[in-house]
């Protein structure tokens, strides 16, 4: 076919038909040799779907473990907050050196508790933020005023534990100077007493001073006041 049997041919509507099959046919060439990685993206592969896939599931337990963190400083946080709440702290509830013997000697004035020794308030330093505030005590005393006493410490509010709690009872005396035994059940009404008494101090002045400067930490596990019944924690 010349150019002028060409021409007459385009003219026809076989001719027209046939030139805009051919141009639609380079128009897919074309668009199949530059966006090849575009269709690739938008129809993927088995093997493509299947990395996917695994990239989502990669995603999905890293943040899971990001949500776990983070609860689990959310509730730090919470019994930290609850810790230092409890304590005593200078701040809101004064002197602990000076208020906490005051505390004790009242306890014992109104339960009647003569006490033999009450030693002076010793703070043992924590971390920072908290302390130990403990004093030692001592009586001969009996059943009844030994547990007014308590009750009485355990009614001051101020979280006062004990650390250490030891009673003993007393053994009579013979009634005869030739008896030189004396036998388990001849006890006095008296008892011996001794124990150590705790509190927790929270100094809010340190944790407001880092609050300002942003670096608040809480800590994972915050000191624990101490435990009741005669048992060291």
């Amino acid at each position: 076919m010349n150019k002028a049997e060409f021409k007459e041919f385009i003219r026809t509507p076989k001719g027209k038909l046939t030139l805009a099959l051919s141009a639609m046919v380079l128009s897919w060439i074309f668009l199949l040799l530059n966006f090849s990685s575009s269709l690739m993206i938008t129809l993927p592969s088995e093997s493509r779907k299947a990395e996917i896939k695994k990239d989502i599931r990669k995603l999905r337990t890293e943040l899971k473990g990001l949500q776990e963190k983070q609860q689990q400083a959310e509730r730090q946080k919470k019994n930290w907050k609850k810790l230092a709440d409890q304590s005593w702290q200078p701040k809101r509830d004064g002197d602990p050196e000076l208020l906490l013997r005051q505390i004790i000697e009242a306890a014992a004035r109104k339960s009647e508790l003569k006490l033999n020794n009450l030693g002076s308030v010793r703070i043992t330093r924590i971390n920072q933020d908290f302390s130990f505030a403990e004093m030692d005590v001592s009586a001969t005393t009996r059943i009844a005023p030994l547990a007014a006493f308590m009750n009485e410490i355990r009614k001051s509010g101020k979280n006062i534990s004990w650390r250490r709690f030891s009673v003993f009872t007393m053994m009579r005396r013979p009634r005869t100077g030739n008896s030189r035994t004396v036998s388990s059940n001849q006890t006095d009404d008296n008892l011996i007493f001794s124990g150590n008494l705790r509190t927790l101090v929270f100094y809010s002045e340190t944790a407001d001073v880092k609050n300002t400067d942003g670096d608040k930490k809480f800590p994972g596990s915050g000191p624990q006041p101490g435990m009741r019944g005669g048992q060291r924690p």
